[in-house]
């Protein structure tokens, strides 16, 4: 059975309506209550309901990252793996970049979405990228 926020209520000593809060961006708590409900729901293995919904959605997400699709070459590759992602139950989503941008500038709205995985191409990479995969199981190359 999943924890709930009922239980992290518990763990954590405050409200159920505290522990919405905490897990609601821009929610009025106190930093130390929230730090506090937080670390319990950690603890016990909770996960917000906002935070499910967004994982079921980014399952099975590729994410492409290029920053040259004016290149020829391109279109043809974003079709060929569009489609092939499609016909097996994946969905891309395609961030393109300004010509010699740094991925940087796109990394964390990249990583918000947690995908499945991430496919970097003609930008320039730097470890910030990489350093959540390599936190994880995740496999990153160069």
């Amino acid at each position: 059975m999943k924890p709930t926020a009922k239980q992290v209520a518990h763990a954590a000593g405050v409200s159920i309506a505290a522990v919405s809060r905490a897990f609601s961006p821009g929610a009025p708590i106190e930093a130390e209550k929230k730090k506090r409900i937080l670390a319990a729901a950690e603890e016990i293995g909770y996960v917000s309901p906002a935070r499910r919904t967004a994982n079921v959605i980014a399952a099975g997400t590729i994410t492409l990252v290029s920053g040259d699709l004016l290149n020829p070459f391109y279109p043809t590759v974003v079709d060929t793996l569009a489609r092939s992602l499609q016909e097996s139950g994946r969905q891309l989503i395609v961030y393109a970049l300004p010509a010699h941008a740094d991925v940087d500038i796109a990394t964390d709205q990249i990583l918000a979405s947690r995908p499945s995985a991430i496919i970097v191409t003609s930008a320039h990479l730097t470890s910030r990228m990489t350093a959540p995969a390599d936190s994880t199981r995740s496999r990153s190359c160069c």
